[in-house]
């Protein structure tokens, strides 16, 4: 196989393109190409050509524009220079809805939740990049169904309570070396970290402008067969805590539905609001243009 017909092949796997609709002058835009396919398209690259990217030719692959320059960055990977074999990297897109990091000398797993418009408020890598996880165990979702997670992430994992089961279940078995656990989300991606770390209880989840919605829909309940069914709002589901979690909960002040969201969660065991100064909805760009997306999680953690 070609690179062009690998990249072809993996466009197609990594958006449900047509291959027919990919050609050479085709621009990544025009085949809604975010970072989170970039993500998969390195991973299946690395298994078919059987060599390990390093973190910055990777994430470099964000400034390509069209298919014929991804093509060329592409052969440019298999040169020498661009192999990293010195440390274990696993990046496996077995599924279409997720990724995993895998960093066997890391400690910490970030559990990770894109929002509505399949990113987390700028490029999935950027984010990564910025925010200094990207040496971290990582597990990346992303509701291909945009059903903001209601119906969880495929036709074999179709309720968030499944949803919840499958993720404890990649991660007992994919990070036995982690020591602690971490969610994170952006918009509905927000309130699926929230509700995954609640059920998971792992140490801290920050949400980035989580939405003003309740847990009940006409398309169902959020919490649909489980314990917590009768909780309607999500203030009824965190204001009895489960004795572990940490919500750290950013948004713009300014944006009325995100503060009416997060202020309605004041007095929940856990829960700390951070309040910006910035406009509209997107809070993680507030924090980017003040340079403190850096300082938001915590240090690496390592053995």
């Amino acid at each position: 196989m070609t690179v062009d017909e690998f990249v072809v092949s993996a466009i197609r796997r990594a958006t449900y393109v047509a291959p027919s609709q990919v050609s050479s002058k085709s621009t990544l835009e025009e085949l809604c190409i975010d970072s989170l396919a970039l993500v998969s398209i390195v991973a299946q690259f690395e298994a078919v050509y059987g060599v390990e990217l390093s973190t910055d030719v990777a994430l470099d692959l964000a400034q390509v524009e069209d298919v014929a320059e991804l093509c060329e960055r592409m052969r440019r990977c298999l040169e020498p220079s661009n192999k990293e074999r010195s440390r274990t990297v696993d990046w496996d897109d077995g599924y279409a809805h997720s990724i995993f990091h895998v960093r066997p000398e890391c400690t910490q797993l970030f559990m990770i939740f894109r929002g509505r418009a399949m990113r987390l408020m700028m490029a999935s890598s950027e984010f990564l990049k910025a925010t200094r996880i990207h040496d971290r165990n990582i597990m990346l979702f992303g509701d291909c169904r945009q059903t903001d997670y209601l119906k969880g992430v495929s036709s074999e994992i179709s309720s968030f309570a499944a949803f919840v089961d499958w993720q404890r279940e990649q991660r007992r078995q994919r990070f036995p070396h982690v020591l602690a656990t971490y969610c994170l989300g952006t918009s509905v991606g927000a309130l699926a970290a929230i509700l995954s770390g609640y059920l998971l209880r792992v140490q801290i989840v920050w949400a980035f402008a989580l939405p003003d919605t309740g847990l009940k829909h006409p398309q169902g309940h959020y919490l649909e067969g489980t314990e917590y069914e009768s909780s309607l709002q999500l203030s009824d589901l965190l204001k009895c805590g489960n004795g572990v979690t940490e919500y750290r909960i950013y948004y713009n002040r300014s944006e009325e539905q995100d503060r009416r969201a997060a202020e309605s969660l004041v007095g929940c065991p856990g829960v700390k609001l951070f309040p910006q100064s910035g406009l509209e909805h997107p809070v993680v760009h507030t924090l980017a243009r003040q340079g403190r997306l850096d300082d938001v999680l915590i240090p690496y953690e390592g053995r």
